[in-house]
């Protein structure tokens, strides 16, 4: 399993990366999509008229990425249950900023929020 801050990096450089490349996908396409390759195949090919072979290259990558983040969410939802879903969905791999939703729900310190959050990363490596 990645690194979450190389997932974190790898979930954005590869949305750059696809926005770079093909700069008619919009993050709205990317959040239409919520990991399903198929769909950002079809997307890709109709924006761009390209082969299919060439578009499923592109979205498998994404895909493989999206289902890392899809599990973390569902992840952090089950030992955080205070935690709303548009808390964590607004995280985007960000653990400093769990960090701090951490503490707030569940009134602890700073110290044992990261505490908490540090040992759920550990076990998801």
């Amino acid at each position: 399993m990645l690194n979450n801050d190389i997932f974190k990096g790898k979930v954005n450089q590869l949305k750059g990366d696809l926005q770079k490349r093909w700069g008619k996908i919009t993050d709205d396409d990317l959040r239409s999509i919520k990991g399903d390759y198929t769909k950002l195949t079809g997307i890709i090919q109709e924006k761009y008229g390209i082969a299919r072979a060439e578009a499923e290259k592109v979205a498998k990558e994404f895909e493989g990425v999206q289902k890392k983040w899809d599990k973390g969410k569902a992840d952090i939802q089950k030992k955080w249950s205070k935690i709303k879903e548009e808390e964590i969905e607004k995280l985007k791999g960000d653990f400093d900023n769990l960090n701090e939703i951490v503490k707030e729900r569940y009134d602890v310190t700073k110290e044992e929020a990261e505490k908490m959050v540090n040992e759920f990363k550990d076990k998801r490596k």
